[in-house]
């Protein structure tokens, strides 16, 4: 696992152009959702603003963003499909880690 920050994230996907960026509930830590909730999220596209940091995901109709990003947690060195990858915002003063998947 490597930390970058979000203008290093920014190339990142502007280098690695993936076809798409996957959200899915079942891969949230327990405390985030309930068991009686699951969502699967697709989306093409990648916004990135750096002032405030924030990483928004898009597709035709829908977005989720994320603000406040103090770095992303990237687990491009292990053999997957596609990249798992954390994005650590701040929530307070304790940060809250989001896992999303870029194929």
């Amino acid at each position: 696992m490597r930390k970058i920050s979000v203008s290093e994230f920014s190339r990142y996907c502007k280098e690695k152009n993936p076809s798409c960026y996957i959200y899915l509930t079942d891969n949230q830590d327990d405390e985030c959702y309930s068991p009686t909730m699951k969502a699967t999220m697709r989306f093409s596209e990648v916004i990135i603003s750096l002032k405030p940091d924030r990483i928004c995901f898009a597709n035709c109709c829908d977005r989720l963003s994320f603000e406040r990003v103090k770095e992303v947690q990237m687990f491009d060195d292990r053999p997957s499909i596609g990249t798992v990858f954390n994005i650590v915002c701040m929530d307070g003063g304790s940060p809250v880690k989001y896992t999303m998947l870029a194929d």
